[in-house]
């Protein structure tokens, strides 16, 4: 998947399988600024539905990446 503008990183990242011919995609995508969210939220849903034919998708966006062993 390509660097989208305003998307730095991305991590726990899960794909499965939702039926024969549907796949799922979760991320939780890191954005320099909130107010990015709705611009790097269409441009990956445009990527994954076209690159990998992925239509069910489920974004958590945050501003840093987690450092706590927490996350």
């Amino acid at each position: 998947m390509g660097h989208a503008e305003g998307m730095p990183n991305i991590h726990h990242v899960y794909i499965w399988r939702l039926n024969e011919h549907k796949n799922a995609f979760e991320a939780y995508v890191i954005i320099n600024d909130f107010c990015d969210t709705e611009t790097v939220k269409i441009a990956l849903k445009v990527e994954l539905e076209q690159g990998f034919n992925i239509t069910h998708s489920t974004l958590e966006f945050e501003i840093k990446h987690c450092k706590k062993s927490c996350c």
